[in-house]
């Protein structure tokens, strides 16, 4: 069952709607489209595939801790399978149908289904057994990506209602996924995210990294996880990745001028700030090191609408939000809006006095406080 009355349910929709509209779109705004839904209905693991034109995946992203071996299992001898009574259904079926959605359990034996191979090295150890597939599409009808909810077969299946609002928040997924991230950004829009290092060698090799640091460069270079070049990371070399950014940029890294060499990037995972440090060798003939700090920063729309606070504001107390936290002054939201400063004054007020706060500056602060 749904973890919320059905009453609810359009303060979701309400909320990705602004989402769709406000977020920068591509990948890392719909895995928060995602996460939405996740509050209506709920899923043990969401997996999105991105595909091209011939329906074949060029990036897949995963809401669940699952291996890389098991995604490359299932990319390589299941995913474009035509024994459909494995899984029910392809992921080009489910683009190639026109249909909505495509509700797995309904296209399937559930006694075969449990004693098929492709359940127990996939499905099983992924904890997953009833499945929605949302195709999204482009405008001009052509495979975009394929959102994939699940639950384990020891969960109930995915009820009428459940299914109903994956229905009427489709088009809103569909038009996060067809956003593309402006290439430029307004820094009051972004607030600092992760960041990591890597310690690598003049040859590219890695020295010492964590998992999250890969991640993290994957983001940077806008490579997919499960393209070759992650091959090359886990056995430690990550040349294949530093060369999206072009040979100006490795070349930079290996500068001992001041300021260390920095490089920026705007794509569709967010904005990156990369910075090189070439670490000077304390002893003869110790080999050259390279330090290259990565940080993440992400559209501040896409941060706060995971909060609860922020979601159970109105619809057009959240616009005011979203617009004062960016730094605008009265003014300048009315003209945004297309109202008068007076119903800014009137929206502001409301908010403050539901936050409990009392200037502009407590807004962020206040949101994020954990609710009580």
């Amino acid at each position: 069952m749904s973890r919320i009355p059905a009453k609810l349910h359009q303060k979701y929709l309400d909320a990705l709607r602004q989402l769709a509209l406000t977020a920068p779109g591509g990948r890392m705004s719909l895995i928060e489209g995602m996460r939405l839904i996740q509050q209506v209905v709920p899923i043990d693991n969401t997996t999105t595939f991105w595909l091209n034109e011939q329906y074949k995946v060029v990036d897949l992203h995963n809401m669940i801790d699952l291996s890389f071996s098991v995604v490359q299992d299932y990319q390589e001898n299941f995913l474009y399978s035509t024994q459909r009574e494995d899984g029910g259904f392809t992921v080009k079926d489910t683009q190639a149908s026109g249909a909505p959605i495509t509700i797995g359990s309904q296209r399937r034996n559930e006694e075969q289904f449990v004693r098929s191979e492709l359940y127990n090295r996939i499905f099983k150890p992924a904890n997953l057994g009833w499945v929605i597939a949302i195709p999204l599409r482009r405008a001009d009808g052509s495979p975009l990506a394929t959102p994939n909810m699940g639950r384990a077969l020891d969960s109930a299946n995915f009820n009428q209602a459940e299914i109903d609002f994956v229905l009427r928040a489709r088009p809103w997924l569909e038009f996060l996924a067809r956003k593309e991230l402006a290439t430029t950004h307004d820094e009051r829009f972004l607030s600092s995210g992760e960041s990591a290092t890597l310690l690598i060698d003049a040859a590219g090799k890695i020295k010492s990294a964590s998992n999250f640091a890969l991640a993290l460069l994957h983001q940077a270079t806008d490579t997919p996880l499960t393209d070759a070049p992650l091959k090359q990371t886990l056995r430690g070399d990550v040349r294949l990745l530093l060369r999206r950014f072009g040979q100006s940029v490795v070349a930079a890294m290996h500068n001992y001028a001041a300021p260390p060499p920095s490089y920026t990037v705007n794509n569709r995972w967010g904005q990156f700030h990369l910075q090189a440090y070439v670490l000077r060798a304390f002893e003869a003939g110790m080999p050259m090191q390279i330090s290259l700090h990565i940080e993440r920063k992400v559209p501040l729309s896409l941060r706060i609408f995971g909060l609860p606070k922020f979601l159970d504001l109105s619809p057009r107390e959240r616009e005011v939000c979203l617009l004062m936290i960016a730094g605008l002054d009265r003014n300048h939201i009315a003209q945004k809006l297309g109202v008068k400063p007076s119903t800014v004054v009137y929206f502001t007020r409301q908010l403050y006095r539901r936050l409990d706060i009392n200037q502009q500056s407590q807004l962020l602060a206040a949101l994020t406080e954990a609710t009580t």
